[in-house]
């Protein structure tokens, strides 16, 4: 249980993460935050598209 990776994580040093990366996985986060992004759009637009479906 003494992951030291953790460890630097939880506080926020991220060293040796970084270090590690991958083009794979740059490309999974990035996709992670535009699904994001584009959820969040979506859930403040609902109404707005609501009403003009059920017009």
């Amino acid at each position: 249980m003494n992951d030291k990776r953790f460890t630097f994580k939880m506080l926020g040093v991220f060293l040796m993460e970084s270090m590690n990366i991958n083009p794979k996985e740059v490309r999974r986060t990035f996709w992670h935050v535009v699904g994001g992004l584009v959820l969040l759009i979506l859930a403040f637009r609902l109404p707005e598209i609501l009403a003009v479906l059920l017009k």
